[in-house]
């Protein structure tokens, strides 16, 4: 993962927790969904964590991105992990 998509999830994550999910500012909102439409670099993370991150904003939230479940995968696929 790179150094910037690290950085960008720490900022959301720590807005996210300060204020919740449904409460993200339009702005953060336009600006994640500015930075997937200018990332060309295919980072399963960041792709999974922004398509988590924006479930809402492109109107198909559901409890799987609600948790964060593909960013899980994505993880526990690189880990050669299985769910328990």
């Amino acid at each position: 993962m790179s150094t910037h998509a690290l950085a960008l999830a720490r900022r959301v994550t720590g807005e996210v927790r300060r204020v919740g999910r449904h409460f993200l500012s339009a702005d953060l909102v336009g600006r994640l969904a500015e930075t997937r439409d200018w990332h060309v670099v295919q980072d399963p993370y960041l792709d999974a964590f922004l398509s988590c991150a924006l479930d809402r904003h492109d109107g198909r939230f559901w409890n799987r991105t609600y948790l964060f479940l593909p960013l899980l995968e994505v993880i526990m696929a690189e880990h050669d992990l299985e769910p328990a």
